[in-house]
């Protein structure tokens, strides 16, 4: 699996990260992406979640900071951004997320209350750790051959290729 673009643009309402996989060559790790965008908000932040999480991306010297303020910055920034509008955040292939990252990102997803974001986590499989269970889980299936062909021919302007017909046989397994 290699690493994909990722989608990141805090002046529209969404934001992404990408896990990367077991071959993706170093990415910048998930919440880097996925709170990159926001660190022009930095001195927004109380100055100990403001010097944790600039230490944490590297644009701070020190010690490595605690995991809760770093938690609690990266919470700051995503509902800084969403006073101005909504934001949703998706992060891709989940069962990759290194521990720390996992547990900072399902930290912040679950103390996103009152403000007007939304994480989504899209993994392959279902975790084994108990890392995002108090999230809400929404287990989604492949579709079948026939609804992948008819998927693929409502977006396609034209006859399915080659290797447009395989796909539906490789989803679906």
């Amino acid at each position: 699996m290699r690493a994909r673009p990722v989608i990141s643009d805090h002046r529209d309402t969404h934001c992404g990260a990408l896990a990367g996989g077991p071959c993706a060559r170093s990415p910048p790790s998930p919440p880097h992406q996925l709170f990159a965008p926001f660190l022009d908000r930095l001195d927004r932040l109380p100055d100990p979640q403001r010097n944790a999480l600039g230490t944490a991306f590297g644009l701070l010297r020190g010690n490595p900071p605690d995991r809760f303020l770093i938690g609690l910055a990266a919470l700051g920034l995503l509902s800084d951004a969403a006073e101005e509008r909504p934001l949703l955040c998706l992060v891709d292939d989940a069962q990759w997320l290194d521990q720390a990252s996992a547990h900072t990102l399902a930290f912040v997803a679950r103390r996103l209350g009152a403000e007007s974001v939304a994480v989504v986590f899209a993994s392959g499989t279902t975790a084994d750790d108990q890392t995002f269970g108090q999230l809400p889980e929404l287990s989604v299936g492949g579709l079948d051959q026939a609804d992948s062909r008819a998927l693929l021919r409502s977006a396609l302007h034209g006859p399915l290729d080659a290797l447009a017909r395989r796909i539906p046989r490789r989803a679906s397994r």
